[in-house]
């Protein structure tokens, strides 16, 4: 039978919020791996700028990404304020992935976007913020859905390219 685990001792893998409470637990552990971790802290990078995102990824060249990064706020702020939290929240989320995608990533894994996003569709997003999320979106090449279709999942495998 092959040996199926994903080696990480030397390689360079980037924790995307590193400072919160899974992130800090995921580089806690990877410090036991013997690989490169590799952070960004927010003054350093806007992970909401795809721009920004795309110039740390060049410069440091990860070979797998940890998503953990979302905007959180506790149960107040995100009933007072839930299209600022969705649509930042989509907007790390899709820059991160898809600078990971185009820097030819070897593995990007997601454990924010179920925990950061509890319960939400777009249905109950004002217009204004419904559509600055549909431009997202549809710039990625997505339809937007007003139903709710979150995935019942905590973490989810982005992608795997190839070694």
């Amino acid at each position: 039978m092959a040996d199926t685990k994903f080696r990480l001792r030397g390689r360079p893998v980037y924790v995307a919020g590193h400072r919160g409470m899974v992130g800090s637990a995921l580089v806690r552990r990877l410090a036991s791996e013997e690989c490169q971790i590799l952070t960004a802290d927010r003054e350093d990078v806007d992970l909401r700028d795809q721009a920004a995102v795309r110039r740390w990824f060049d410069e440091n060249r990860p070979e797998v990404v940890l998503m953990a990064a979302a905007r959180v706020g506790g149960i107040y702020a995100n009933d007072r304020f839930p299209g600022d939290f969705l649509y930042d929240n989509l907007a790390i989320a899709t820059s991160v992935i898809e600078s990971a995608r185009c820097s030819q990533c070897r593995s990007s894994s997601s454990l924010a976007p179920p925990a950061s996003i509890p319960g939400w569709h777009l249905s109950r997003v004002c217009r204004h913020h419904r559509d600055k999320i549909a431009t997202v979106l549809q710039a990625i090449g997505k339809t937007v859905d007003t139903k709710p279709s979150w995935p019942q999942t905590r973490s989810a495998t982005v992608f795997d390219n190839p070694a």
